[in-house]
C-alpha cells in the first residue's frame, strides 16, 4: 500500500470446527516462507516481522493483560526497542501496543503481520472479549492485522459483531469459513498424512455419514473429518465397517470415550477425563494425572484387579497407553512452571467430555456402577477435592485408607492380608519448591499449588481450607510474586458467593489486597506484603498473620524486634490502631477523575474522568469491565435505578446514554457550557442535567425531548 492508505485488517470466522486455526497456520506459514524468499533476494520488504498467537491454547494467553505484555514484548524486541520498558499497568500496556502497531512498522523499519487466532478464547478479564485494547484507527500502511473467532454466543460473548464494527466498517475484510464440500478429497488427504487408505466400503460409510449431517452438528467441518480420519485411520482394510460413524461431532467423540472406556476400563477412563477437564483451563501434567489416579481408590480398584503391585501407586504405563489413545485430541504446552501439560485441543472435546463425565442421569445412559458409585455423591465436587487434596499435598507422606473396593482387591490372602491403608507417594505442595517467600534469590515457586489449589477448594465447597488458604500473608505474597494479583481478587471474589458465613472475614482480606493492590503489584522488595501486613492494626487478621510469619521466619534482637522484617516506623508505636476504610485502590485513568458512582446492586463503579472517557469496573477486583470513549472531558456520571442505563455530562455540553456494555443509546444537545451534574428519577423516565450555563434541564430519554429548563442565579457548584 501507499504510505497515505491504512493497513490491512482481515477477520475470519467460522463455527466451531470448521478449520479457522488451520487457515490461520498455513496462512502464518506461507508468510514466513514470503519473508524469507524476499530476505534472500534482497527485496525492500526484507526482514518483515510476523507475530502469531494461537489464543487459549496456554493459560497465559487466555488473558489480554499477558496477551499484550507478551505482544509488547516481542515488538520491542523485533523493532529495537528496549523490551524491559514494557509496563505492567493493563492500561499502559494498551497504550504501548497501539503504538507499537500503528507507529513502529515501516518500509525501511520492517512491516508487520499480526495474527491473533481465536479472540473469542480470551477470558473476561480486564474486559478481553470486548476487544477495546485493539486498535482500531490509525493503523499503518506497512501493518497487517488477521483474527480469527467463532460466530457470536448470545450471553457469552460478541467477538464477531465487535470485529466487524471496529475493523471491517473501518475497511477491513470479513472472510467466513465455510463447510467443506468435497469431503472424499480433504478425507482421503487426511488418512494419506497418518500413511493409510480406505476400502471403498470404509469410504461409502464415511460419506453415508457426511450424508446424514444437520446444520447444527458440524458434521463435514475439518473437525469432524479430522477425527473421522484418526478413527477410520486405525482400520484394518480385512475389517471392512467394525462400527458406524456418527454424523455429529459430539456424538463422534462421545463413541470415541465408549470406546477407550472399553479398552481400557470404565473408571480409568472417566477419572482421567474428569481431571482434564475440571483443569481445562491450565491443563495437567502426566505426572500429576499419575499421582491423582494414584489417590483415586476407584481406579485402582479397578486395575488391581487381578494383581496387587507392592507399592499403592498407579503403573506409569496405564496412564501413558490411555494418553497415547487421546493424543490427537489433546494439546500440549507449558505454563512457566517447567512442566508439560495436556489439555483439550478444542472446546468441542471440553464440552463433550463435560457432558460425558458429569452427566443429566436423566438425559445420558449410565451404567449402574458408575451412577451409584459415583454420581449420586456428587461427582463433581468430589473429582474438585480430589484436586485440592493433590495440590494442598494432603497424603503426601500420609498413608491414606482404603475404600471397600480397594480393601477387596489389596486384602486378599495371596496379596496384603490385613493392609487398610497406603503411601500413595504424592510430593508435598509447598508454596515455595526451593528458597524463601521473602527473599527473591533462588526463589522457586509452586505455581501449579498457586494455580489450582484455591479454586479447587471453593468448587468443592471446601470453605475452612479455602479462606485458611486465601486469608493468608504469605499466600498473598506468593500469588503476587506469580504475577497473579487479579486473579487472586477473583478468588476472593468467587470465595465470598460461595462462602457467606466467611464473607466479613474475606472482604477484610480482600480490602487489604485491593487497598494496597498497585504497591503490592509493582513491588521490587519481597518483603513488601508482609510490611503491609505489620503496618495494619495490632488487633487485625492481616496483622497478625504478618507477624506469626516473621516470628517463624526471623529471629529477634535484644530489644525484642524482628531483624531484618520490618523497619522501625512500622513498629505499633507508630503505626494508627483503626483500619483503613478503603477497600479498593482503581486506578485505570490516566487524567483527573471528576467523579464516581457505585451501581445500585453495589457490583460496578462507574468513573468520569478529564481522559475523555467513562470506565465501569467490577466493585470487588477493580477489573474495567467497559471504557467508554467521549469527545470532550467527562464532567459527571450517574446510573440509572435499575442499574441497566449510565447518563454522563461532558465539557462540550453534551448528556450522553449508555448501556452497561457501553453502547450509546441516545445523546441529548442542548447546554451551551460544561455538564456538572446528571441525575436520574426513580422510575428511569428523566434525567436532569446541570450546566455551567446555569441552567437546569429534564430529558426524557426515551423521545430525546428537553421537558423543561430551570434557569440559576449563578455557576453550578
Amino acid at each position: 500500500g501507499e504510505e497515505d492508505k491504512g493497513g490491512t485488517a482481515i477477520v475470519v470466522w467460522g463455527k466451531s470446527g470448521a478449520g479457522k486455526t488451520y487457515l490461520m497456520s498455513k496462512m502464518v506459514s506461507e508468510t514466513l516462507e514470503r519473508v524469507a524468499e524476499d530476505a534472500r533476494q534482497g527485496d525492500g520488504q526484507a526482514g518483515g516481522v510476523v507475530v502469531v498467537r494461537f489464543l487459549g491454547t496456554t493459560p497465559a494467553s487466555s488473558s489480554v493483560r499477558n496477551l499484550l505484555a507478551s505482544l509488547c514484548g516481542q515488538l520491542s524486541r523485533a523493532y529495537g526497542k528496549p523490551s524491559d520498558a514494557v509496563p505492567t499497568e493493563f492500561k499502559e500496556l494498551v497504550k504501548l501496543f497501539k503504538e507499537a502497531i500503528t507507529t513502529w512498522p515501516s518500509k525501511e523499519r520492517k512491516p508487520l503481520t499480526l495474527v491473533l487466532d481465536s479472540v473469542d478464547q480470551l477470558d473476561d478479564s480486564n474486559r478481553g472479549r470486548k476487544l477495546e485494547w485493539l486498535p482500531v484507527t490509525g493503523i499503518g500502511a506497512h501493518t497487517r492485522l488477521v483474527i480469527s473467532t467463532l460466530p457470536d454466543y448470545e450471553g457469552v460473548f460478541a467477538c464477531k459483531s465487535l470485529l466487524d464494527t471496529r475493523l471491517v466498517k473501518e475497511g477491513g475484510v470479513s472472510l467466513e469459513v465455510e463447510t467443506i464440500s468435497d469431503h472424499e478429497k480433504v478425507f482421503k488427504h487426511l488418512l494419506g498424512l497418518q500413511g493409510r487408505t480406505a476400502t471403498k466400503a470404509q469410504m461409502d460409510a464415511v460419506s453415508q455419514a457426511f450424508k446424514r449431517r444437520t446444520e447444527g452438528d458440524a458434521a463435514g467441518t475439518p473437525l469432524w473429518l479430522t477425527i473421522v480420519a484418526q478413527v477410520v485411520g486405525m482400520w484394518r482394510s480385512f475389517d471392512a465397517v467394525p462400527f458406524g460413524i456418527n454424523a455429529s461431532v459430539r456424538g463422534l467423540i462421545l463413541d470415541l470415550f465408549r470406546r477407550l472406556e472399553a479398552r481400557h476400563g470404565e473408571a480409568l477412563v472417566r477419572a482421567t477425563l474428569g481431571y482434564i477437564t475440571l483443569c481445562q483451563g491450565t491443563g495437567l501434567s502426566e505426572t500429576e494425572l499419575v499421582y491423582l489416579l494414584s489417590l483415586n481408590d476407584e481406579v485402582l480398584a479397578d486395575v488391581y484387579e487381578w494383581w496387587v503391585p507392592p507399592h499403592r501407586t498407579l503403573p506409569v504405563l496405564v496412564v501413558s497407553r490411555l494418553l497415547q489413545d487421546l493424543a490427537p485430541y489433546l494439546s500440549r504446552r507449558g505454563d512457566g512452571s517447567g512442566a508439560e501439560l495436556v489439555a483439550w485441543y478444542h472446546r468441542q472435546f471440553w464440552e463433550a467430555a463435560e457432558a460425558f463425565v458429569f452427566p443429566d442421569p436423566s438425559e445420558h445412559k449410565i451404567s449402574a456402577t458408575y451412577l451409584s458409585a459415583t454420581y449420586l455423591r456428587g461427582r463433581r465436587r468430589e473429582a474438585h477435592l480430589e484436586l485440592a487434596d493433590y495440590f494442598s499435598g494432603k497424603w503426601a507422606g500420609t498413608p491414606k485408607p482404603y475404600n471397600k473396593a480397594l480393601c477387596e482387591c489389596v486384602q486378599q490372602p495371596k496379596f496384603f492380608p490385613g493392609e487398610s491403608e497406603g503411601d500413595r507417594m504424592v510430593p508435598p505442595q509447598p508454596v515455595a519448591l526451593s528458597g524463601c517467600l521473602h527473599e527473591s534469590g533462588g526463589r522457586q515457586l509452586n505455581v501449579r499449588r498457586l494455580t489450582e489449589l484455591v479454586h479447587h477448594l471453593i468448587r468443592a465447597g471446601e470453605e475452612k481450607l479455602a479462606v485458611e488458604e486465601l486469608c493468608s500473608v504469605a499466600y498473598v505474597a506468593a500469588k503476587f510474586a506469580a504475577g497473579a494479583g487479579m486473579a487472586l481478587m477473583r478468588e476472593f471474589g468467587a470465595a465470598m458467593v460461595q462462602f457467606p458465613l466467611s464473607h466479613a472475614e474475606l472482604v477484610g482480606w480482600r480490602a487489604f489486597v485491593g487497598r494496597h493492590f498497585q504497591h503490592l503489584q509493582n513491588a521490587v522488595c519481597p518483603l513488601v506484603p508482609f510490611q503491609l501486613a505489620l503496618q495494619e492494626p495490632d488487633g487485625s487478621a492481616e496483622y497478625k498473620s504478618g507477624a506469626s510469619y516473621s516470628e517463624k521466619q526471623f529471629s529477634k534482637d535484644k530489644s525484642g524486634l524482628l531483624r531484618d522484617a520490618i523497619v522501625t516506623w512500622a513498629h505499633p508505636s507508630h503505626k494508627p490502631q483503626t483500619k483503613d476504610p478503603c477497600v479498593l485502590n482503581v486506578a485505570e485513568h490516566e487524567g483527573q477523575v471528576n467523579g464516581v458512582v457505585l451501581s445500585p446492586d453495589g457490583k460496578w463503579l462507574a468513573s468520569c474522568s478529564g481522559d475523555t472517557t467513562v470506565k465501569i469496573c467490577n466493585a470487588s477486583t477493580g477489573e474495567v469491565s467497559c471504557t467508554i470513549q467521549h469527545k470532550s472531558e467527562v464532567k459527571c456520571v450517574d446510573w440509572s435505578k435499575d442499574g441497566q442505563r449510565l447518563a454522563s455530562g461532558c465539557g462540550d455540553g453534551t448528556v450522553s446514554v449508555w448501556n452497561p456494555q457501553g453502547e450509546e443509546l441516545c445523546s441529548l444537545r442542548g447546554h451551551s457550557d460544561d455538564v456538572k451534574c446528571v441525575a436520574w428519577n426513580l422510575d428511569g423516565s428523566l434525567i436532569a442535567s446541570a450546566s455551567d450555563d446555569q441552567t437546569v434541564k429534564l430529558w426524557d430519554p426515551k423521545t430525546m425531548e428537553e421537558k423543561g429548563t430551570l434557569r440559576l442565579e449563578g455557576p453550578v457548584r
